[in-house]
C-alpha cells in the first residue's frame, strides 16, 4: 500500500494502526507503496470506493500530491482539484528500473504503467482548476521533456520566521566560520562509477579529485573563487575535511555562513 504520511487536519496519523479513523484500503507496506503494488486498478478502485462517501475528503479544496506525483491517480475519481509537486523523476513509482529497491516491484507491465500515467498526467494538466510544479529546475525540464508541459518552478522553503522551532535553540542560524561547507548528495559527484559499491560507501582514498571543486558541476563555484568575487576570507571546503568521521550532527552547519 500506499500509506506513510497521512494525517487528518487535527494531525491525528491516519496510517496508524490504533483507533477508529485509521486509514481504509491503504496500508504502510514498505517499499511497495511507491508503486501501488501488487493490483494498482484494483487499489485504485477500492480507495475510491470506501471514500466515495467520505465527508472528510469530500469536504476538501483540493488535493496535493508529491512523492512520487504518479500516485495522484489514487485522487482523479474524486473530483477535485489537484496540485501536482514534483520533487523527482517523473516515472517514480510506475518504471523506475534505475532504482535498484525498486526492481523487485517491477514487472513487464511497468513501462505500460508509466505511458498512462504520462496520459493521466497530461490531461490533468490540461484541466485549468489543476497546478502542475515542480521544486527544482531539473525536473521541472523532465517533465516538459516526457510529457511536453511547462511546469510551474516553485523552490521548496525549509525555514520559519525567526520565532520557529527549527530556527531557534540548538540549531539557530549563528555563523561563527568562514567556511561554507560542501555536502555532495551523490557519491558520484566525488566518485568515479567503477569505484561505487552497490551497497555502502566508496573508498573514500578513491575520490576522484583532492580538491572539492573537482566535479564539473561545481567548476563555476571555482572560477568565481579564483575570480576574487567571494567575500573575503570566505572558504569552501568538503564536509569529510572539515570533520570526517567526527560528523554526528546537522546542528555544526549553524556555525557556517552556508550549506552548497
Amino acid at each position: 500500500g500506499n500509506c506513510k504520511h497521512h494525517h487528518t487536519k487535527l494531525g491525528d496519523d491516519l496510517c496508524s494502526e490504533k483507533g477508529n479513523k485509521k486509514i481504509k484500503v491503504l496500508r504502510f507496506d514498505n517499499k511497495r507503496g511507491y508503486g501501488l503494488d501488487p493490483c494498482p486498478s484494483l487499489l485504485r478502485e477500492q480507495f475510491f470506493e470506501a471514500y466515495s462517501d467520505s465527508f472528510d475528503l469530500n469536504s476538501m479544496d483540493f488535493f496535493i500530491c508529491s512523492h512520487p506525483v504518479a500516485n495522484c491517480e489514487l485522487y482523479i475519481p474524486f473530483g477535485r482539484p489537484i496540485i501536482i509537486y514534483a520533487t523527482t523523476r517523473l516515472e517514480f513509482g510506475r518504471h523506475d528500473q534505475n532504482i535498484d529497491w525498486r526492481s523487485q516491484d517491477l514487472s513487464e507491465e511497468s513501462p505500460k504503467r508509466f505511458q498512462e500515467w504520462v496520459r493521466n498526467f497530461q490531461a490533468l494538466a490540461k484541466d485549468p482548476r489543476n497546478i502542475v510544479a515542480a521544486n527544482n529546475a531539473y525536473d521541472a525540464a523532465y517533465i516538459e521533456y516526457f510529457t511536453g508541459i511547462k511546469a510551474l518552478y516553485i523552490p521548496s522553503w525549509c525555514g520559519g520566521d525567526a520565532s520557529s522551532p527549527e530556527l531557534i535553540g540548538a540549531y539557530a542560524y549563528q555563523p561563527k566560520r568562514m567556511r561554507v561547507l560542501i555536502i555532495p548528495y551523490r557519491t558520484n559527484l566525488e566518485f568515479y562509477p567503477e569505484d561505487i559499491p552497490s551497497h555502502g560507501w566508496p573508498d573514500h582514498s578513491k575520490r576522484n579529485s583532492q580538491t572539492p571543486y573537482g566535479h564539473p558541476i561545481l567548476k563555476e563555484l571555482a572560477d568565481v573563487m579564483r575570480g576574487g568575487s567571494a567575500p573575503e576570507g570566505l572558504v569552501f571546503a568538503s564536509i569529510h575535511w572539515e570533520y570526517g568521521h567526527e560528523f554526528s550532527s546537522p546542528a555544526v552547519f549553524k556555525d557556517h555562513p552556508a550549506v552548497v
